[in-house]
């Protein structure tokens, strides 16, 4: 086959940001090869119809076989992934359709040649994946933070996080390893005090407190805690620096305070904080009192507050418990709220 140079071109419908990228290879006979990226897709969506053009000695070669091989991930049309062979026009263009996007965000390469063997040459084509992904962690003991990545290049490998985000339903089971969908408070999904309101009551007080209250109280709470102020920060406010206490302790009094108003009453003095000693009689540890006392000190901040409605920049993430599907109220995992605006 002779010398030959593989250039590939986009044309896409989906109106996001557009991103370039040159790819040079080597061909066998040492010709260079460049492709460009197309324009980012979605998560479990068409990615869109691309074309594969083929010059010969600089000029378009009509006829010509473009093998098109898609990565673990992507798929044509209909399920099938197994390499597809298009067939270059009048113009030496191949037009590449029917390629739907995982279910995961991240760059998957597309790798299209012509010819074999020690005349191939071929030409990779990085498809954009976009999508918010979110993993739990840091935090045990049945109450994490959940880390929030926007677009992520690659989800085997994270880096650092996007955004920290706290569940807002207890008895339900949280996201890992799952695509996210940001909305406004009014997107949440679940039935509780979240949003339909509740009137309760913290250290002989009590009040009816509407859905946007709560929603306020959540959103205080998480102002005012980690990791929007550091861990130091919080444990000196809350008066308890040198008891002891860990990242894990903060995190976990934050996600008690923040269900105390979403859906669960306030925790009573022998809720095991920290290293609770369950031994009738038995004395506990300064770590314990310290870890108490940063839960109610949370809790009492957000119950002082007046704020009778959250702010535009508390925001929710769902998640479907199936792949490719959207999160519905029957079918949703635990929802969490974020306030990675409002830092």
């Amino acid at each position: 086959m002779p010398r030959r140079t593989i250039v590939k071109g986009a044309a896409w419908s989906v109106p996001v940001i557009a991103a370039a990228m040159a790819v040079p290879m080597a061909s066998a006979s040492g010709e260079g090869v460049t492709g460009n990226s197309p324009i980012p897709s979605g998560v479990c969506s068409a990615v869109g119809d691309f074309t594969v053009s083929v010059t010969t000695n600089g000029s378009a070669t009509v006829g010509a076989l473009v093998s098109v091989t898609l990565p673990t991930g992507l798929s044509w049309a209909g399920g099938a992934s197994n390499p597809r062979t298009f067939i270059t026009d009048v113009s030496g263009t191949a037009t590449i359709s029917g390629v739907v996007g995982p279910s995961k965000p991240g760059t998957y390469v597309v790798v299209a040649s012509v010819g074999s063997g020690a005349t191939m040459v071929s030409t990779t084509i990085p498809v954009f994946v976009q999508g918010t992904w979110i993993v739990t962690g840091p935090g045990t003991s049945g109450a994490p933070l959940h880390a929030v990545y926007t677009n992520p290049s690659d989800t085997g490998n994270l880096g650092t996080a996007t955004c920290y985000a706290y569940c807002i339903e207890h008895n339900v089971t949280g996201p890992n390893g799952k695509v996210g969908f940001v909305g406004a408070v009014g997107s949440f999904l679940g039935s509780n005090n979240f949003n339909n309101g509740v009137t309760t009551s913290y250290n002989g007080s009590s009040a009816a407190l509407s859905a946007s209250q709560v929603q306020a109280k959540v959103e205080w709470l998480m102002l005012h805690s980690y990791p929007n102020v550091s861990m130091d920060a919080v444990v000196a406010s809350a008066g308890q620096t040198g008891q002891g206490l860990t990242l894990n302790d903060v995190i976990e009094a934050t996600q008690y305070a923040i269900w105390s108003y979403t859906d669960m009453p306030y925790i009573a003095d022998n809720w095991p904080f920290a290293d609770y000693d369950y031994t009738p009689g038995a004395t506990q540890s300064a770590r314990y009192y310290a870890a108490k006392a940063l839960f109610n000190y949370l809790a009492a901040g957000a119950w002082n507050d007046t704020a009778t409605a959250p702010s535009s920049c508390l925001k929710v993430l769902s998640s479907a418990k199936a792949e490719c599907t959207t999160p519905t109220g029957a079918s949703h995992l635990q929802s969490l709220a974020m306030v990675c605006d409002c830092a």
